[in-house]
């Protein structure tokens, strides 16, 4: 039969709804390689918000744990069933097979199996079967799934008086609103199924400093970052100084010009290629082995 793959993950309305879609990707990505699998949140919050995923039954194999939070013991509740480890953007003082983080290792007890880097950035299908689109108008808002500091209605306003044309797009897990605006040049969307349209079809993007901005980064975009948590912070300032996205800051410096943000989003779609799943799903392959 063939091995099953367990992936734990967990989030709620203010944290940690990027580990919850990535690693329902990472099942999704796993099941149509042949495996079986099965995602599950820690939490009962989490299970409320978990997308579409595999549930496969039965005694896993191999564990994958994406937490916001410390890992240790999902990690050492492997270990006692004798289950390799694989973990994503792990913090916790038990070491796992291999640590796979996107920047900060700091959290991976000292001699642990690590890799870093944006190379293992996970992006949805959606968003790698994007075309380019034709016209490319206005700077896209979007502060993750529940923008926790109501950063992106201040941000909307501040680009709407300098004149831009300003589509706010609001999570899942944002309160419902009164989606009217005061401003012309302001239009409001509640979680949109064609959200990558708009992705794509925008001029340059202000985001938060998870899965949204790296996912603006494969289409290419130059995107200015409200981080929403200290971690954010740290993660997109070091993408700052590679020159992937344009600036870090609840305060927006005023709309890029053309040759910035063409400079910018070039250097983006570098820093994520989108092959994220491919390198993680060798990675299992080689600890499955």
């Amino acid at each position: 039969m063939t091995q099953l793959i367990e992936i734990v993950s967990d989030g709620g309305p203010t944290y940690g709804m990027g580990h919850l879609y990535r690693s329902g990707e990472l099942g999704r990505y796993l099941a149509g390689r042949g495996y079986r699998v099965r995602v599950r949140s820690a939490s009962t919050d989490g299970e409320k918000i978990l997308p579409n995923v595999p549930r496969e039954k039965g005694d896993a194999k191999l564990v994958v744990i994406d937490l916001p939070y410390d890992g240790a013991d999902h990690v050492d509740e492997a270990r006692n069933n004798g289950l390799p480890v694989l973990a994503l953007d792990y913090h916790g003082t038990s070491a796992p097979d291999l640590a796979v983080c996107l920047f900060d290792d700091s959290g991976v007890p000292a001699g642990a199996p690590r890799v870093v880097g944006l190379e293992y950035s996970i992006i949805r299908s959606d968003v790698l079967a994007q075309q380019k689109m034709p016209e490319e108008t206005g700077v896209l808002i979007m502060i993750g799934g529940g923008d926790i500091r109501n950063c992106g209605i201040k941000a909307a306003q501040e680009l709407c008086n300098l004149g831009e044309m300003t589509l706010l797009v609001r999570g899942p897990l944002n309160s419902p609103a009164d989606n009217k605006s005061s401003y012309e040049n302001l239009r409001i969307l509640d979680d949109p199924q064609d959200l990558v349209d708009h992705m794509a079809g925008c001029s340059w993007a202000v985001s938060n400093g998870g899965t949204s901005m790296l996912e603006l980064m494969r289409l290419g975009k130059a995107i200015h970052v409200i981080a929403q948590t200290p971690q954010e912070r740290n993660f997109a300032e070091g993408i700052l100084k590679q020159g992937g996205i344009l600036g870090v800051g609840d305060s927006i410096l005023g709309r890029p010009d053309e040759q910035t943000r063409r400079r910018v989003g070039e250097m983006a779609a570098s820093l994520v290629d989108g092959r994220g799943l491919e390198r993680i799903t060798g990675h299992i392959e080689e600890l499955l082995n």
